[in-house]
């Protein structure tokens, strides 16, 4: 009797495919990596052992968009809370790749690479320096004025990530305009969103996330917010201040939640 699933395929095979001249086989290779180790850690463990970040990191320099798509979801899987695959695959050098690929042509390009990177710097200090000297941070940024949603969520998730308890990150994002964007993401009708920004912003400026849902309630204005933020910075001797900019009023809808922050991640 059919159990109902195939059983895994051999790590050695998948190895072989992921070397094949042929790209299809190649596509489904790296689609059978991502599936295989969603099932959990000790599989993601295992098919990083047998040598498959090295062809899936080749994949993301060298193969077409839809190959680049498939290899950067396999390796946010391999990648989720798991430090020493987070590790190998940056030192195989996955790092350019993914930058470069923010900026691919198609929503389905950037947004598989923000998740990937949000994967691969989370409670990671050192691939958090890897990305962030290669100027992830500020593509990512960008992405925060996309048209699509799912772009919005995910660059905002992973900048969270990227700020987490990193000094020299937080004040490049200041810098760089992030909390003037992730402030108007806040102004979002839907709550996902809201939450994703607010999650960026609290670890960007080492701040709970109930004290910006806090600080937004009572500033009602992203300027007046601003300034509440600049006068904490301030407080602390933070050098990077926060550029006060022109904006509508916005109002905070919803409180944050650790499972709407793992269904974006999850998306």
């Amino acid at each position: 009797m059919s159990s109902g699933s195939a059983p895994p395929v051999p790590a050695q095979l998948l190895l072989l495919d992921l070397q094949s001249d042929n790209p299809r086989k190649r596509m489904e290779a790296g689609l059978a990596v991502a599936k295989q180790a969603a099932i959990g850690l000790r599989h993601q463990v295992n098919l990083v052992d047998a040598g498959l970040v090295e062809p899936l990191v080749r994949q993301l320099k060298e193969g077409t968009g839809d190959e680049r798509v498939a290899v950067a979801t396999a390796l946010s899987r391999l990648a989720r809370r798991n430090p020493t695959g987070q590790l190998e695959i940056v030192v195989a050098g996955a790092v350019t790749p993914l930058r470069k690929q923010l900026l691919a042509a198609t929503a389905i390009q950037r947004v598989a690479a923000a998740v990937c990177i949000s994967r691969l710097v989370e409670g990671n200090p050192e691939t958090q320096r890897a990305f962030s000297v290669e100027g992830a941070g500020r593509l990512l940024v960008g992405m925060l004025n996309a048209q699509t949603y799912e772009e919005r969520i995910h660059a905002a998730v992973a900048l969270g990530h990227l700020a987490t308890e990193n000094d020299e990150t937080q004040a490049r994002l200041v810098e760089g305009g992030a909390v003037e964007k992730l402030a108007e993401l806040l102004k979002a009708e839907d709550g996902l969103e809201r939450d994703c920004a607010s999650f960026a912003l609290a670890n960007t400026l080492q701040l709970s996330y109930d004290q910006i849902v806090k600080d937004v309630a009572e500033a009602q204005e992203v300027d007046v917010a601003i300034q509440i933020w600049n006068n904490n910075l301030n407080g602390r001797k933070r050098q990077t201040m926060i550029q006060p900019k022109k904006n509508p009023k916005f109002f905070f809808r919803s409180n944050v939640s650790s499972s709407a922050l793992n269904q974006a991640e999850d998306t």
